[in-house]
């Protein structure tokens, strides 16, 4: 209702997309707090190389939701096999209230359904609300670190505990005072 007829959905496949994939992502992502603690997009030359090779095989697939002309919202990822693997996502702030994520996702999934043969999403590391929304299975994974039996790797072992075991007490009491989503979403908000 808002702005009729100025709504575009556009799929990026071609290598010869690439630099408008580029120009249009680096727009959004750019205003999104991911891009502040590092994970969202980022026009380098590692992504560069990884999105033209992937280009070249045809596995590459960008989502673009575009409002009056202006990229908006994104997701992107690599299509292989019977499945396609999430990369990045990322929309502009000041049209949260519309909830574009979720509309381009609708998109993406009818898209990635006419092709016939994909059967999953992989949404990638993480916990966030749409994985739990969107998804229905999820795995766990653990890190295992092994330290020497002599001073310093029991040093730094001694210090790893006590540096995460804060991190974990922190964490809980947030929970347990149900801070933890408020703060998460303050964050996103800034």
């Amino acid at each position: 209702k808002d702005h009729p007829n100025n709504v575009k959905y556009v799929c990026y496949d071609s290598v010869d997309d690439l630099e408008k994939i580029f120009s249009d992502l680096e727009k959004i992502a750019q205003k999104t707090y991911q891009r502040r603690i590092g994970v969202s997009f980022n026009d380098n030359e590692e992504t560069r190389k990884k999105y033209a090779l992937l280009s070249q095989k045809t596995r590459l697939r960008t989502y673009v939701l575009y409002v009056q002309g202006r990229p908006s919202t994104y997701w992107n990822g690599e299509l292989y096999c019977d499945a396609f693997h999430l990369f990045t996502t990322g929309y502009d702030p000041e049209l949260i209230k519309y909830e574009l994520g979720t509309i381009l996702f609708t998109k993406m999934i009818e898209d990635l359904s006419a092709l016939g043969y994909v059967k999953y999403l992989d949404f990638g590391f993480g916990d966030k609300d749409y994985k739990r929304r969107f998804g229905d299975k999820n795995y766990q994974e653990a890190t295992i670190h092994i330290f020497s039996s002599r001073f310093n790797g029991l040093r730094i072992n001694i210090l790893r505990f006590f540096i995460l075991g804060s991190q974990q007490l922190a964490k809980e009491i947030l929970e347990r005072f149900n801070l933890l989503e408020k703060i998460k979403r303050k964050w996103q908000n800034r």
